[in-house]
């Protein structure tokens, strides 16, 4: 229990571990929009009828 504060406020880390974790947290947003931008064009796409989908 003792590490986990040094841990949350940089302290046990450093710089080095504050920039890897903020890199995860942008890759984490990245995929998530992503993700949710793909299903919402293949939602859209099957919604679309078969004669305008294949032009």
């Amino acid at each position: 229990m003792s590490v986990i504060y040094p841990l949350h406020t940089g302290e046990l880390g450093g710089p080095l571990l504050m920039t890897v974790l903020g890199v995860g947290g942008l890759a984490l947003f990245e995929l998530s929009v992503t993700g949710v931008w793909q299903w919402w064009r293949r939602r859209k796409a099957r919604r679309m009828p078969s004669s305008t989908r294949n032009r």
